[in-house]
């Protein structure tokens, strides 16, 4: 499972782009994504069309999925970026 980020509730965010969001806790399939994000979308639909539907879990509705940047775009060439791609499940 992907690990939470979890802040302190006085913490206060800068102004820009950032929101905070409190997603519900619980198990969380994660799988690596190598390489630039306009090839994101070819991964999410090759992790859930095949490992998905054969790993004995399934999508939690509940809970949202997320896209985890590991590096920084603005200094790394696009073939070296990660990005762990988490779908929440729970027992099929």
């Amino acid at each position: 499972s992907c690990p939470s980020i979890t802040l302190k509730p006085d913490v206060a965010l800068p102004d820009g782009p950032l929101a905070l969001l409190q997603a519900p806790g619980g198990l969380y399939a994660c799988t690596p994504h190598f390489g630039s994000y306009e090839t994101i979308g070819e991964t999410w639909q090759l992790w859930r069309r095949e490992w998905l539907p054969t790993s004995g879990w399934e999508p939690d509705p509940v809970r949202p999925s997320f896209e985890w940047y590991q590096n920084d775009p603005r200094t790394l060439p696009p073939e070296l970026l990660l990005t762990l791609l988490c779908d929440p499940v729970k027992r099929g």
